[in-house]
C-alpha cells in the first residue's frame, strides 16, 4: 500500500504533487521575466488525446472506411487550488502561478501521474483564475495545456 508523502493545506493525504520548474525567457516587450519553481499540492490531472482518422462515405455501401492518420497532441487539463494560511490570502503563490501561467515557453513539469505517460513539458493554452464568494482564503485555477514534444531540425549539405 502506497503512504502518502505528506498532508496537504487542506488536510487531505497526498500521493502525488505537480512541481513546475524554474526558468526565464524574454518576453514580447524585451523583458526578462524569471520564475521559481511551483509545488502545487492540490490538483487533480486529466490526461485525453484523440487519434486523427479520415471518414470516407461509399456509395452503397453500409458504414464507412476508415483510414487512421496519425494521433492529435495530448490535452492536459488541471484543476486545483491554493490555499493560504491562517485564512490569509496566499498572494505571492498566486502571483508566482501568474507569472508561469502568462510564460511564452514550454514549461517543464515533475508529477509522477504525468512522467509515466511520457510527459515532461507542456505548453499553456488556456487558464481561468475565478473568484468565490467567501473565497479571500484561497484561489482556485483551471489550466489547460498541450503536452510539448521538442523538435529539432536537422540541416544537411549546408
Amino acid at each position: 500500500m502506497d503512504l502518502p508523502i505528506r498532508i496537504s493545506d487542506i488536510g487531505t493525504p497526498i500521493y502525488d504533487d505537480l512541481t513546475l520548474s524554474m526558468d526565464s525567457y524574454i518576453d514580447n516587450n524585451g523583458n526578462q521575466i524569471r520564475y521559481e519553481v511551483l509545488k502545487l499540492e492540490n490538483v487533480l490531472i486529466s490526461v485525453s488525446r484523440t487519434n486523427k482518422i479520415v471518414r470516407t462515405d461509399i456509395s452503397g455501401r453500409d458504414g464507412s472506411v476508415f483510414e487512421f492518420i496519425g494521433r492529435d497532441d495530448k490535452q492536459i487539463s488541471i484543476n486545483g487550488i491554493i490555499v493560504g494560511k491562517n485564512g490569509e490570502r496566499p498572494v505571492d503563490r498566486i502571483t508566482e502561478l501568474q507569472t508561469i501561467l502568462d510564460s511564452i515557453i514550454a514549461i517543464q513539469v515533475s508529477c509522477k501521474f504525468l512522467n509515466q505517460l511520457g510527459i515532461t513539458d507542456l505548453i499553456i493554452d488556456s487558464y481561468e483564475l475565478p473568484q468565490q464568494e467567501g473565497g479571500y482564503a484561497y484561489q482556485q485555477f483551471s489550466i489547460k495545456f498541450y503536452e510539448y514534444i521538442p523538435q529539432e531540425i536537422r540541416l544537411t549539405g549546408v
